[in-house]
């Protein structure tokens, strides 16, 4: 029989084949749902938003800007969300046990934008003025203070969410600067909050220059770390090394942080000198 001959080669199985890694486990594939889920999410985020876009009429191409950039954002930060419950549902279901760096990065940021959102609607429903109106009343200088509140325990959360990232970050050297690099960015943004806070103002007083001074400084560290997370993907792409999309979606999410943080400061710039 056949079962009994000596010189048949020994049968193999998938069991001698090696396991793929914790990171190598397929997302699901784009469906009509998340299409659907994404849209209604987008239009939801850009009607609570607020709008930016400040500067006079004879500044068209400045406020179209901004308002693009709130936009994008919006949509953005609904595909952030649906990519936080995809990685978590996955984490409860045993799908994946490590997170990539992108994991990391997408669910941080898309919360802590999420709750950024929530409070300016909150501010702009409750406390008030709105940005730019002026103070006239110790009733508003109790709420533009505790207004800012609410932000810096956010900024202390994400600080501290990164700070966790950095320690438990099972991935490349390059992984972990770019983790501490977004440490040293969230403190600078809990001191500016901080600093608004304690000007008791939604914009710096006649004389009390340093929020934007700290913001400035959060401006200047935004394009460090854009750089920084050009440099860290170039180096993924010479070790080759495996990243699923929601991995480069929270890639996506730290560049247009860097990209919105700056891009309204250029603006303004060009504005004063036009």
């Amino acid at each position: 029989m056949q079962q009994d001959n000596p010189y048949r080669a020994p049968a193999t199985t998938d069991q001698s084949a090696p396991a793929p890694s914790d990171d190598y486990y397929r997302p699901p594939r784009l469906t009509v749902a998340y299409l659907l889920a994404w849209i209604v999410l987008s239009v939801v985020l850009i009607a609570i938003s607020p709008n930016t876009a400040s500067f006079s009429q004879q500044f068209v191409w400045a406020n179209f800007i901004l308002t693009m950039i709130m936009d994008l954002s919006a949509a953005l930060l609904a595909a952030g969300i649906l990519g936080t419950f995809v990685i978590v549902r996955n984490k409860l279901r045993g799908i994946a046990r490590r997170l990539q760096p992108g994991h990391w990065l997408l669910i941080i940021l898309s919360m802590t934008w999420l709750a950024r959102t929530m409070i300016m609607l909150g501010r702009r429903l409750v406390f008030g003025p709105p940005h730019g109106a002026a103070i006239t009343g110790p009733i508003d200088l109790t709420g533009a203070m505790l207004g800012h509140l609410p932000d810096a325990a956010v900024a202390l959360a994400t600080l501290c969410a990164f700070v966790w990232m950095a320690v438990k970050l099972r991935a490349s050297w390059s992984w972990r600067v770019l983790a501490v690099a977004m440490v040293i960015m969230t403190a600078t943004v809990e001191l500016h909050y901080l600093a608004l806070a304690w000007s008791m103002s939604v914009y710096p007083r006649p004389g009390n220059h340093w929020p934007q001074l700290v913001f400035s400084a959060y401006s200047l560290e935004s394009v460090l770390v854009l750089l920084l997370l050009l440099a860290v993907v170039l180096t993924d792409f010479t070790r080759r090394e495996y990243r699923d999309g929601l991995h480069w979606l929270g890639v996506v999410f730290v560049g247009w942080m860097c990209v919105n943080t700056f891009t309204p400061q250029i603006i303004a710039l060009v504005v004063s000198w036009s």
